[in-house]
Order: C-alpha cells, then sequence, then structure tokens
C-alpha cells in the first residue's frame, strides 16, 4: 500500500498515480467495482495489447445527460470513443507512460466531473493500443446499457457503501 501524501481528493488521485505501480501489468479498479465472476482472461489481453477497458455507456445518445454531451466536451476528439476507466488493464510499457501523462495533464477538475474525458486525449496521442472490452466487464446497471453474454463486473454500489449514486442499484433491481 502507498499512502498518497496530499491527496487532491479529485479524479487527480487516481490518474497521476496509475504510473506508480511496480508492476510489469496492472489491473486498476474503481472503489465502486464489484468482480462478479473472474476475469483472468482481461490480464491475458495484454500479451496483444497495452491497455483493456471498455467503453462507456455514457456516450450512448439514450441517456438524456445535457452536462456530458458530444461536441462540448469532446470537442477536437469528438470522433474517439470515450472508454470507461474504472477497469483498466494495463502494461508497463512506453506508450502506456505517454497516454498517462497526456491524461494526466489533460485532466481539469473545474471542466471533467470524471476521468473518462481526458483520458481522450492520452489515449489519441499516444501509440497506446487498447483492447477494447465487451461491456459485461464493465456493466453500469443504473444507466440506460446493454449487454450481450453473462456480466463479470459490475461497474455499482452494490451493497453499503456511500449514499448510492446515479448509476448505483440495490442488487434486487437487477434483473438476473
Amino acid at each position: 500500500v502507498e499512502i498518497i501524501p496530499d491527496p487532491n481528493y479529485d479524479f487527480s488521485d487516481k490518474i497521476s498515480n496509475l504510473s506508480n505501480t511496480p508492476y510489469h501489468e496492472t489491473l486498476y479498479l474503481d472503489s465502486d467495482i464489484y468482480i462478479h465472476e473472474p476475469i483472468y482472461e482481461v490480464l491475458d489481453s495484454l500479451d496483444r495489447f497495452d491497455m483493456a477497458l471498455s467503453l462507456d455507456a455514457h456516450q450512448q445518445p439514450a441517456i438524456p445527460n445535457p452536462d456530458y454531451s458530444a461536441p462540448d466536451i469532446y470537442g477536437e476528439y469528438d470522433p474517439i470513443p470515450e472508454f470507461n476507466t474504472g477497469l483498466l488493464a494495463y502494461r508497463d510499457s512506453e506508450s502506456v507512460e505517454d497516454c498517462l501523462n497526456v491524461w494526466t495533464e489533460s485532466y481539469d477538475p473545474e471542466n471533467h466531473w470524471a476521468g473518462q474525458p481526458s483520458f481522450i486525449p492520452g489515449f489519441h496521442e499516444s501509440s497506446v493500443r487498447v483492447c477494447p472490452l465487451p461491456r459485461r466487464y464493465n456493466f453500469i446497471p443504473g444507466v440506460r446499457n446493454c449487454v450481450s453474454g453473462k456480466v463479470k463486473v459490475f461497474h455499482n454500489r452494490l451493497e453499503g457503501g456511500p449514499e448510492p449514486g446515479y448509476k448505483d442499484l440495490p442488487p434486487s433491481q437487477i434483473p438476473d
């Protein structure tokens, strides 16, 4: 465990510290990630890719969210997909380091309510090879999205934790 000496208590704490991993391969998980099934194959994808993560459900046009829509946030990166960084597998490589550095520099706590929008420039401006994971590896049950196959990872506060947020559903409300 490495303690962050002077945390900002925003997404910059996550983003700027991802490169501090001592491992060749790392699986980062947000605190509201629930692993429902084994996901060893996510790390196996790093044999061919630099990173593995799923597309973000918020880019789906069916979700009415005026505070989080293209092109206002995405600007010049509008056609680039947004990835959800709640589950992020990555390996130690120069391209990943470049991506993480640009992501750190791009994050603006005044304009980014999450870490995803600032990840886009890091992804776009580096040579990182991303394995796009199916939504079953980062399923957010509280927002409109779809999944094919058995859900392996829920991005949701399923049990306890702080007051539920916009995307959190109790287990009794999540269909089998």
